[in-house]
């Protein structure tokens, strides 16, 4: 009897010292996953930040496109407003030369027809 006391007491001690290690390898496992856990969290947001850059940046570029188009199309408008300006003073300047001769013209007949006028009363 004394021996089954011994070989209850050696499989109740192993049996304790079976739950002991894993109670332990349990802690050690949820720290291994806490851990696994911290690092995803980190990866993913660093993941995040850089897709969330990337964008950032792939907007910019296409805003800087969009600048540089439009400022090229002001400057070829800008120059277009010029030559119209410079078409529009030209063609001004040929309308007031073009009345100013109509005037003469007007006059010049308004008088010969005067003089005509006048040599027939006489």
């Amino acid at each position: 009897m004394a021996g089954i006391t011994v070989l209850v007491k050696a499989v109740g001690m192993s049996l304790r010292t079976d739950l002991e290690l894993a109670r332990q390898d349990n802690r050690s496992l949820r720290q291994e996953i806490a851990r696994l856990k911290t690092i995803l969290r980190e990866r993913l947001g660093e993941q995040l930040e850089a897709e969330s850059s990337h964008s950032l940046r792939q907007r910019i570029d296409e805003l800087t496109d969009a600048n540089v188009r439009y400022q090229n199309e002001n400057l070829t408008l800008t120059s277009s407003n010029e030559d119209l300006t410079t078409q529009l003073r030209t063609h001004e300047a040929d309308l007031t030369a073009t009345r100013t001769s109509l005037r003469r013209m007007i006059r010049e007949q308004t008088s010969e027809i005067s003089r005509e006028s006048g040599e027939e009363k006489t």
